[in-house]
């Protein structure tokens, strides 16, 4: 991990992944990330995807629109954080890249933070498309509609993420994220971007997760656990290592 002025970098670990993270408020920083993203993908820009999802401000007492506190883009596995709360400014680079019609920015219910970037900094969001509808279209399975990202790693990637409600629900605004917060908004992100370049591809047949026999999960940290025992197991994150604990376990 790394710091420069407003920002920061870090090494995500997830599955056999590691995701360069950068986290920033800072328009310089955000113009290098989408000149390095563009350089490396400069073969791919017709048709390039990119995985997006915001995080909110909690309503207060006085005020209860939730405005955008933080965007989070993944191509590939280098993922950005923009703290849009604490930037002084939003460049015309970050603009121009979510205005790119040739992209298409991927995410559950990515219509809806494309509308809120619109609704509060005035952003257009050219072209975006629903993992979600995606995945229910292509597999013919209006079902598949109502799951979050969670539920749709799962069932197409076959990888657990982790949501926990304290992270889900914890003040995006503030000025220094926790590690935790920087992993489950770069986790958010990569997963949207993983689940549109598995849709994007040949529909091909598989078994769902739960179908699976023997039942095995891969757990983020490399190992097996048993399906039946895997609501007994909780994710935990502690200073950037990944493990998997038994609850009700001092053992790890």
């Amino acid at each position: 991990m790394s710091f420069v002025a407003d920002s920061s970098s870090h090494d995500i670990q997830y599955y056999d992944a590691h995701i360069f993270t950068t986290v920033t408020s800072t328009a310089s920083v955000v113009d290098e990330w989408i000149a390095t993203t563009m350089h490396i993908y400069k073969r791919k820009l017709c048709k390039l995807l990119v995985g997006l999802d915001t995080e909110w401000c909690l309503p207060t007492e006085s005020n209860s629109h939730q405005k955008v506190a933080i965007v989070q883009l993944c191509v590939g596995k280098r993922c950005l954080i923009f703290q849009f709360c604490h930037a002084v400014s939003i460049p015309s680079s970050f603009s121009n890249f979510l205005g790119n019609e040739k992209f298409t920015f991927v995410g559950k219910e990515v219509g809806n933070d494309a509308y809120k970037l619109h609704e509060d900094y005035g952003i257009h969001v050219a072209r975006t498309k629903d993992v979600g509808y995606w995945a229910s279209k292509k597999y013919h399975d209006k079902d598949i509609r109502k799951m979050g990202l969670k539920a749709l790693a799962r069932k197409f990637l076959q990888k657990f993420i982790p949501k926990p409600k304290e992270i889900t629900m914890s003040k995006w605004d503030v000025k220094e994220l926790t590690f935790e917060q920087i992993e489950y908004a770069c986790l958010d992100a990569y997963v949207s971007f993983e689940l549109g370049l598995f849709l994007s591809k040949p529909r091909v047949e598989f078994q769902y997760l739960e179908e699976l026999k023997p039942k095995k999960i891969l757990c983020p940290c490399n190992f097996e656990i048993d399906s039946a025992d895997y609501n007994a197991y909780e994710f935990q994150s502690a200073r950037g290592r990944k493990f998997w604990r038994e609850k009700g376990s001092r053992r790890y």
